[in-house]
């Protein structure tokens, strides 16, 4: 479902029009949000939605099948879900722009982005050491899983801000990295990014745009 999103320099009317065409399809007026129209019901957060989808499709094993693969799975998920608010907060979501000088600027300086990012790196690398060692594909439970899914924004917005993982931070955890260059290549990431390049330049917003490189250095 696409969110209709103001432009760039939309007015508070426009954004809070946006708002009311989007109640039309989500009940909490926000994205993702996921209408199964032959159960009639409609699935909010993100995490439910991938949870619902595993059920539907159970031959793709979405989730784990063993307890502790699949507790764990779960675990990280939710932990992604509710948590690394100032990753989230000074790395906005944007897969179209570069944003390296203002990604460089983050992490020399801001203290609890770089904590978010060290226990992103921990939690993917004692996953990958556990149950992902085997992968050649990279995934974290040796083969796709919700998990993978949840993990995705994020390798998106370390390919934006940092993509050539320059930090000390990054340094201390090269399966880490390595598990988020590789997520990024996935066909389905990609094919996400290239439907995003689709919506056109109507849909951008203006205090997100602000962090391009193009947008600092001029």
């Amino acid at each position: 479902m696409l969110c209709p999103l103001a432009g760039a320099g939309a007015s508070k009317e426009k954004l809070s029009q946006a708002k009311q065409n989007m109640l039309q399809y989500s009940p909490t007026g926000k994205v993702p949000v996921l209408i199964d129209h032959e159960l009639d019901i409609t699935i909010c957060e993100s995490l439910a939605i991938l949870l619902h989808v595993a059920e539907l499709f159970p031959d793709y094993k979405l989730l784990p099948v063993d307890l502790p693969s699949k507790s764990l799975c779960l675990s990280a998920c939710a932990e992604m879900h509710s948590g690394f608010s100032a990753l989230r907060q000074h790395f906005s979501m944007n897969c179209l722009m570069v944003a390296k000088v203002h990604g460089q600027r983050v992490l020399e300086s801001n203290e609890d982005v770089r904590n978010d990012i060290k226990r992103l790196c921990e939690l993917i690398s004692g996953l990958k050491a556990t149950y992902g060692a085997e992968s050649a594909s990279g995934h974290l439970f040796n083969h796709f899983t919700v998990a993978d899914c949840m993990f995705a924004p994020v390798a998106i917005r370390f390919n934006t801000y940092c993509p050539d993982y320059r930090s000390d931070i990054f340094d201390k955890y090269p399966v880490a990295v390595e598990y988020f260059k590789s997520l990024y290549r996935n066909p389905m990431v990609q094919e996400w990014i290239a439907e995003a390049r689709l919506e056109g330049p109507s849909l951008k917003i203006a205090k997100y745009e602000e962090f391009s490189d193009d947008f600092l250095q001029h």
